[in-house]
């Protein structure tokens, strides 16, 4: 890797020999460096690669290195050769406040979108290789925005990731982002049929709600949600392992729910599903099965009230553990670890 500072991550020194990366929670502060390492640190232009840069700091380059990449790991320095967004192409199914806003949001990082009602039409004559078609010959991710809920019978992207995007009047919900490796469309639909015996029914009922056409509090946060996720995944070193997790927000107050999803055993569309496990966490003790999955404030989305999920919390955008957070310690000697502001 070429590593270079993000200009979103301010750089402040502390004491003599400690530095402070990033004001934001997941900000770390370094303890124990070096005069030649922090002058390395702080010069890091991605115009040399790692190992070049490491070789500054002397017989300190192995830790110095190891510490390059715990950062960059954390998103607290780049590499400057990665593949950008740009050149990066997304096809938005929906024509709201929340399909213009995230379109012109990704526009702003450089990536090619087109958007409308004819877009998954579109997308299939292109997957089929019928003709030219309005998406071009390649796209990376199809977004799909909706009120109610998706089916997965109108799915027609089969080998073009998918990233769901539901829009209510007092809730959000963003992801998962459907791959190869993960679970498809199926696989959500056939889970909360698990959850609740009527969803079928219901899904009948809501999958032609429309996205909400005015702009609103609930519009602009699916849109930035939804542009972090797929910048995420655009900028995403080769070979990470992502998790299918949804993110749901409910409004007014901003609290947030995940949950993670996984291949159903019974999806026929998975060779190897019933070798993945299970398909859910199981409903919270004393909740209502019934209502696990069903339309309610989450509409059968991940976070629904009722049934378990991960990293549940009170605080958007924030998890009840998070695991990126280093042990607050200090070491004069040997490998930097980085630790939490105070």
């Amino acid at each position: 890797m070429f590593p270079s500072l993000p200009p979103h991550v301010p750089l402040l020194r502390r004491g003599p020999a400690e530095l402070q990366l990033g004001l934001e929670p997941d900000g770390v502060v370094l303890d124990g460096l070096t005069t030649t390492e922090i002058s390395v640190l702080t010069g890091l232009d991605g115009s040399s690669p790692l190992k070049v840069a490491a070789a500054r700091t002397g017989r300190s380059a192995a830790r110095f290195s190891a510490l390059v990449e715990d950062l960059a790991a954390r998103g607290l320095v780049d590499d400057a050769h990665a593949t950008p967004a740009v050149g990066r192409t997304v096809a938005i199914d929906g024509e709201g406040a929340t399909t213009t806003l995230l379109a012109d949001l990704l526009r702003a990082e450089g990536v090619h979108v087109v958007h409308g009602r004819a877009v998954l039409d579109d997308l299939d004559l292109a997957l089929r290789g019928r003709r030219p078609t309005l998406v071009g010959d390649h796209v990376d991710v199809l977004v799909r925005v909706a009120a109610g809920a998706l089916s997965p019978v109108a799915a027609r992207h089969d080998g073009v990731e998918c990233l769901p995007v539901l829009v209510r009047h007092r809730s959000v919900t963003v992801g998962p982002l459907v791959t190869h490796d993960g679970p498809c469309l199926f696989c959500l639909d056939l889970t909360r049929a698990d959850d609740d015996p009527w969803w079928g029914h219901v899904l009948a009922q809501v999958e032609h709600l429309r996205e909400p056409a005015d702009p609103s509090p609930a519009t602009v946060l699916a849109a930035s949600l939804a542009c972090a996720r797929l910048l995420d995944r655009f900028t995403s070193p080769p070979g990470r392992t992502s998790v299918a997790e949804s993110t749901t927000v409910l409004l007014p107050g901003g609290r947030s729910r995940h949950r993670e999803w996984r291949r159903h055993p019974r999806c026929p569309r998975h060779d190897d599903a019933h070798d993945v496990g299970g398909s859910s966490p199981p409903p919270v003790a004393g909740a209502d099965p019934g209502r696990c999955g069903r339309g309610g404030a989450d509409g059968g989305t991940p976070g629904t009230p009722g049934c378990a999920t991960s990293g549940s919390t009170g605080v958007a955008g924030s998890t009840a553990r998070d695991t990126r957070r280093a042990p607050h310690a200090r070491h004069r000697s040997g490998r930097i670890q980085p630790r939490a502001p105070q």
